[in-house]
């Protein structure tokens, strides 16, 4: 039987949550039902793991890029279409904004029928000049109707599409985002080694973050809330692992508010679930989310989270039982830095919020899960 060629297409293969459930996805279908291609903007962390990945084959188009270009965003639009009929494929899968509305156009453009896109998160946000948002909103809603399936990873963006009128509801579906739970939950590491490799002492309490360095995760409020949390924990440590766009104001943020002695900027990582061990509480100042793969990693873990509660936040940390969510608004960083320091005050009540999480990341967020409900999705599209 010939196979049924997917492709699957993303803004850019940056180390982050989206794009690991993409790469695992395309890796790990049924290699007897389906073909996966990708399709991927450049200079992203990841591009070696698809080119070197011998069940995807891929492609990398320099004109998908995140920012607004109307020249490049046609140009990448008809590669797109073009790739799209050259390799005769039958559906089209999109993540991301960017690659979300440039694919599924140059999906439309190819004659392909079969299109589905998953939210990740949203374009748009609360955060926008009103004419922005407005335009990204009407982008999306006139998309959706060329789409089969609109998938989400969180109940909250599920009610926000809802809201916002973008696309019926028959055409929804959650697909939780998964991480290897056992990967995470069995990874034994001499927690001292690894913190002496990152020039932290053994006692030292840690606080980390693990976000790509870009407007969306907000992280000049995490260099405010670790500079009230070091009055009251002088010898606190802070792990910030990423790299990304805003790496010079951050830097710069570190200096002006004296955190050099207290701050770790490790870069991209490929042993996250070794740093995680040494986390002793995962922070998040996110000014909106999807559902954040480093949360269900930290549950996994074992770590309480401290996090600002947006959109599928609210999906997997439930507040005062496996972490601390507070709502943006005045006052909102002294909140968290109080969490903080609580938790680094009382090690118990750490210790049992991590393990609340551990038991509280169930199935629905394993890969293998998540593959499996992905096809039911490509099974239901093509009838």
């Amino acid at each position: 039987m010939e196979k049924i060629k997917i492709a699957h297409i993303i803004t850019k293969l940056e180390l982050g949550g989206a794009q690991k459930v993409v790469i695992y996805t395309a890796s790990h279908l049924d290699k007897n039902r389906y073909s996966s291609i990708l399709i991927s903007g450049t200079r992203g962390m990841l591009d070696k793991d698809v080119t070197n990945n011998p069940d995807i084959k891929s492609y990398f188009i320099p004109e998908l890029v995140r920012e607004i270009n109307p020249f490049k965003d046609i140009v990448a639009l008809f590669k797109i279409r073009s790739l799209l009929r050259k390799e005769k494929i039958i559906m089209v899968h999109t993540h991301s904004s960017k690659a979300g509305i440039v694919g599924r156009w140059a999906a439309r453009l190819a004659g392909i029928k079969k299109i589905i896109h998953t939210y990740h998160g949203f374009g748009f946000n609360d955060f926008q000049n009103p004419v922005v948002r407005s335009l990204f909103t009407g982008i999306e809603r006139i998309t959706a109707r060329i789409t089969k399936k609109l998938i989400f990873v969180s109940k909250a963006n599920v009610e926000k599409a809802s809201r916002n009128n973008i696309g019926r509801k028959e055409k929804y579906v959650i697909v939780r985002a998964g991480v290897d739970i056992k990967k995470f939950s069995n990874c034994k590491i001499d927690v001292h080694a690894k913190k002496k490799s990152l020039g932290i002492k053994p006692d030292a309490p840690v606080a980390g973050m693990v976000a790509c360095f870009k407007g969306q995760k907000n992280i000049l409020d995490y260099l405010r809330v670790a500079n009230l949390v070091r009055i009251a924990i002088p010898d606190v440590k802070f792990i910030l692992v990423g790299d990304g766009e805003l790496r010079e104001k951050i830097e710069t943020g570190i200096r002006e508010l004296n955190l050099s002695k207290h701050f770790i900027l490790t870069g991209w990582r490929n042993d996250i679930e070794e740093i995680m061990q040494v986390f002793d509480i995962l922070i998040s100042t996110s000014l909106w989310e999807g559902l954040p793969c480093t949360f269900l990693e930290a549950m996994a873990s074992a770590k309480p989270i401290v996090a600002t509660n947006v959109d599928g936040v609210g999906d997997v940390v439930e507040d005062s039982v496996n972490g601390y969510l507070v709502s943006i608004s005045k006052g909102y960083i002294e909140k968290l830095a109080d969490y903080v320091i609580k938790l680094f005050k009382d090690r118990a009540l750490a210790e049992k919020m991590g393990a609340k999480g551990s038991q509280k990341l169930k199935e629905e967020f394993d890969t293998n899960r998540m593959v499996k409900d992905m096809e039911r999705v490509y099974e239901e599209v093509l009838g």
